[in-house]
């Protein structure tokens, strides 16, 4: 992601869902919704986890000089990685399931 953090984000998610627009079959050929949910889940449950940590680990902790700024960032980054890994998972495994790749 560049700079313009909203702009990357935002184009990202247009370029998955395109490429997530050609698998919304599943292996048996047979429509299937979830494959392209899943696609948008996954920033959706970063954003949950992010709204979370926000307000309920570092609310109130208070920033006195600037050299805390970098430790709180740190430990915002920290705290989200730990919820959201097993968050991924569990989601991963409950929208795609068992899937075969095939080499041609």
């Amino acid at each position: 992601m560049g700079a313009d953090l909203f702009g990357s984000f935002a184009e990202s998610t247009c370029a998955a869902l395109v490429i997530g627009g050609n698998s919304i079959t599943n292996i048996h050929e047979v429509f299937d919704f979830k494959n392209f949910l899943f696609i948008l889940l996954i920033p959706a449950a970063g954003l949950i986890v992010c709204i979370i940590v926000t307000a309920l680990l570092t609310e109130g902790e208070e920033i006195q000089k600037s050299e805390q700024v970098e430790s709180s960032l740190k430990k915002q980054l920290v705290y989200s990685t730990v919820l959201l890994l097993p968050l991924l998972y569990v989601v991963s495994r409950w929208f795609m399931g068992d899937f075969i790749i095939f080499f041609s």
